[in-house]
């Protein structure tokens, strides 16, 4: 359920971006950079399960 209010945070960040700035460029540099985060945390996320492993 926490994956699900994060995008929905995050795409309501993004379309009130848009809707400021009226930059489509900003707007997907915006979403790539959340995207690049959430791989990150991903990324992370599964080395520290990895860690934990016998």
């Amino acid at each position: 359920m926490q994956d699900h209010a994060s995008l929905v945070v995050s795409g309501t960040a993004l379309t009130l971006f848009f809707i400021w700035r009226q930059d489509l460029l900003a707007n997907i540099l915006a979403h790539a950079a959340t995207d690049v985060v959430g791989l990150l945390r991903a990324a992370a996320h599964i080395r520290k399960s990895q860690d934990r492993s016998p």
